[in-house]
């Protein structure tokens, strides 16, 4: 049976709010061999050939756990899904030179939004973690209409400009401060029409993939990690 080149389709679905951090900062490299275990070692194998940029079944099997053939199947199923790429042979030593496997830039992309009290911003990344589009906004306070408005002028130019395939957008991070809904000293006329405002909901439909909603310090501390 022939499988399919895309990656995985993105389910809507609830934003998923900073309880999901831990499994977001997590580095763990250490594959399972227990049946039906697919779904982890495929997402383990692509974290270990994202940390090296550039390595070998090999060099994955070593650092995982898992067993040759299992490695083999899985960078079978991330080359036909577009997320990794062979990159030439690796000559060292003797016999048959180990191939060389990296990531495929544009296998995938992330979307970022900051909505802050002073400022719009988003960012596209690929798989890489190369920027290939930023556009910002300087605003006080902006309302949920603002960031709509922002959103409609900026998103599609920026998946232009960074050459993105919208079916390879894999999510959207959105970055905001804790307690936006509460009354502020000097701010604007109009900001409290964020109270009970549902961030996901109002963003559907310009931003119609999976969303990830944390507070703006937390969002930076996990952009670093």
């Amino acid at each position: 049976m022939m499988r399919s080149t895309q990656p995985m389709p993105p389910e809507r679905g609830p934003a998923i709010e900073a309880h999901s951090r831990d499994s977001r900062l997590s580095r763990g490299l250490s594959g399972t061999n227990l049946e039906r275990a697919g779904d982890y070692n495929l997402r383990t194998v692509l974290q270990v050939i994202r940390l090296h940029r550039e390595t070998t079944r090999i060099a994955i099997a070593n650092q995982t756990g898992l067993t040759p053939p299992t490695i083999a199947n899985i960078t079978g199923r991330l080359i036909e899904m577009g997320l990794i790429r062979t990159a030439g042979r690796l000559h060292r030593g003797r016999g048959q030179p180990a191939l060389k496997i990296e990531l495929c830039p544009d296998g995938a992309f992330g979307i970022g939004l900051t909505i802050d009290r002073d400022h719009l911003a988003i960012a596209i990344l690929d798989l890489c973690g190369t920027v290939r589009a930023r556009a910002t906004r300087e605003i006080a306070f902006a309302t949920p209409d603002d960031v709509l408005a922002f959103i409609g002028d900026t998103l599609e130019p920026a998946l232009v400009e960074g050459q993105v395939d919208r079916s390879r957008v894999l999510g959207v991070g959105v970055a905001m401060p804790d307690g936006v809904d509460r009354s502020l000293p000097n701010q604007t006329r109009g900001y409290d029409a964020w109270n009970g405002v549902d961030t996901a909901a109002l963003l559907a439909p310009l931003l119609p993939w999976p969303m990830y909603r944390d507070n703006d310090a937390a969002a930076a501390a996990l952009g670093e990690a």
